[in-house]
């Protein structure tokens, strides 16, 4: 899974990319794709009830990066290496629960909502060379047919 992010800043923000410096202005996004997520979860699920099956997955999911891009619609530039902007790591967590409700034999029709939180991660910049801290969260659906 590709996963990638949106930052947006209430105070000015210095963005360091390999050929220049860039002052973003507060409230302005910089948009960043480049991550490599390996979510590993654990599953758990009751016994079949009828027609129906309830589920819960619990799970951290490791990212890695993977290019360095990163847009600054606001000033029109799009930078493909940005990498020394950016942190090598992050981590998230999931909680997804839902209802799985069988058609017959292997067909089933899943509806699931899941909740990711993302814990680390966010540019280095010039002022500072310390973590900064940040918490994403992201509330996802879905309405899956399997067979």
């Amino acid at each position: 899974m590709r996963a990638g992010g949106r930052l947006v800043s209430s105070d000015t923000t210095v963005v360091e990319f390999t050929k220049f410096k860039s002052i973003v202005l507060p409230g302005n996004p910089v948009v960043y794709n480049q991550y490599l997520v390996f979510p590993l979860g654990l599953k758990l699920q009751t016994n079949q009830i009828g027609y129906v099956t309830y589920f819960t997955d619990l799970g951290l999911d490791p990212k890695i990066v993977i290019s360095g891009r990163a847009d600054i619609p606001s000033l029109r530039k799009l930078m493909k290496n940005a990498i020394n902007e950016l942190r090598m790591f992050n981590l998230s967590y999931h909680v997804t629960a839902g209802i799985e409700y069988s058609l017959g034999g292997n067909t089933a029709l899943v509806f699931g909502l899941s909740l990711r939180i993302i814990l680390l991660t966010l540019p280095k910049t010039t002022e500072t060379i310390q973590l900064t801290k940040c918490r994403i969260r992201c509330l996802a659906s879905g309405l899956v047919l399997t067979f």
